[in-house]
């Protein structure tokens, strides 16, 4: 049980921790801003579905439907087993995929994702969970460039954790070569590291 939550994790899908519960607190505190929209938000790297759930869960509406993917067959299946115990199945798709590689088109308004940040290449089952390859960045680079092609033009946020192990200069080139306006939401320092939310509206 994960805040109240049934969520399902094994040895090979990534277990929620301080990162992902800094993205789910500031996903949360997002959309209470557009409590009123019609959303269709995707989650890229969903994991055990934790972050996805929580949102649904505590935000109480019915106006809210989600897609999550994950390259990782037990990912992509804990995630939908995850949103079936918590009666959240009618709300949410898991579609097994790389990054949003497997969409055409711009159709999400909200995107949100926790990338692996780890400065190390790792791909074995559980590897690729934490392993960002080359700074830290090289998975974030190719979930944010993906991101851009699905969102809804002038209407798009994209809120995604960063790690004081990645370069933030790099990060910030990246972004504002497509949008302009970036906040570092919320932080939490730890023994190693500082991680970060950050909200890019485009």
């Amino acid at each position: 049980m994960y805040d109240n939550m049934k969520i399902l994790v094994n040895e090979y899908v990534y277990e929620p921790a301080e990162d992902s519960y800094i993205l789910a607190k500031t996903v949360k505190e997002l959309f209470t801003e557009h409590r009123n929209r019609d959303i269709v938000f995707v989650e890229i790297g969903s994991g055990s579905g934790y972050v996805s759930n929580y949102l649904l869960i505590t935000s109480r509406r019915a106006n809210l439907y989600g897609i999550l993917t994950d390259i990782s067959p037990c990912a992509a299946y804990t995630s939908w087993s995850s949103a079936k115990r918590n009666g959240l199945d009618m709300y949410i798709d898991v579609i097994q995929c790389y990054s949003a590689q497997c969409f055409r088109g711009s159709f999400a308004s909200i995107v949100f994702f926790n990338p692996p940040y780890i400065p190390v290449e790792e791909f074995d089952d559980i590897g690729i969970s934490w392993s960002g390859g080359y700074g830290g960045i090289e998975v974030w680079k190719e979930f944010f460039s993906d991101t851009v092609h699905i969102c809804l033009r002038n209407r798009c946020t994209v809120i995604f954790i960063f790690s004081s192990l990645q370069s933030l200069a790099r990060i910030l080139d990246t972004i504002l070569s497509v949008c302009s306006d970036i906040e570092i939401y919320e932080c939490s320092e730890f023994f190693y590291e500082a991680i970060c939310s950050i909200i890019v509206r485009c």
